[in-house]
């Protein structure tokens, strides 16, 4: 008797064992979009204010580096998930393109922009330049990442929302 419980019991502990998983599965995932939450927000915020008061986006360019670093030790001190490094490996990438850029092609450009009456034709042409290499750079890894994030949640059968930023986000660009 002992076994044929053992037996019918044994689907039960693996239906709750997968549960678990798939439950760890989307907070580890929640875990890196928060992180990237926070970048985002603070990538949607710069762009608000050069909009309003380009003087103010200095402060906040480098408040975005500042973000990345603490988003990148946050994500550097995660385990892979299920022996899989993909996800963390791609947030690490992706989240050390946006420290680059704000920390380099924007500083660039807000200096350039500091010219105000003085802007010449190649200032503006090295601008679009970076544009586009920036946004070439950028969709490559935003596959990646992805990828990353589907791969995890077909894995673990959990369902993705759209980020709450997303449409402010492709609006940007």
């Amino acid at each position: 008797m002992k076994y044929s419980l053992s037996f019918i019991a044994l689907p039960f502990l693996l239906f709750l064992s997968c549960a678990t998983n798939s439950q760890k599965a989307v907070e580890f995932n929640n875990l890196v979009i928060n992180e990237q939450q926070r970048i985002s927000e603070l990538a949607i915020k710069l762009v608000d204010t050069m909009r309003s008061d380009i003087s103010k986006c200095k402060e906040i360019r480098l408040d975005i580096v500042k973000q990345c670093d603490e988003s990148l030790a946050a994500i550097k001190k995660l385990k892979g998930f299920e022996g899989s490094e993909r996800m963390k490996n791609a947030a690490i990438e992706l989240f050390s393109f946006y420290k680059k850029i704000y920390s380099n092609e924007y500083k660039q450009m807000f200096d350039i922009l500091d010219k105000g009456e003085n802007i010449t034709e190649e200032d503006l042409a090295f601008i679009q330049q970076m544009e586009v290499e920036v946004t070439k750079q950028e969709e490559k890894l935003d596959k990646e990442f992805a990828d990353a994030q589907q791969e995890l949640a077909t894995k673990f059968n959990f369902q993705m929302e759209e980020n709450e930023n997303q449409e402010k986000i492709d609006a940007i660009k």
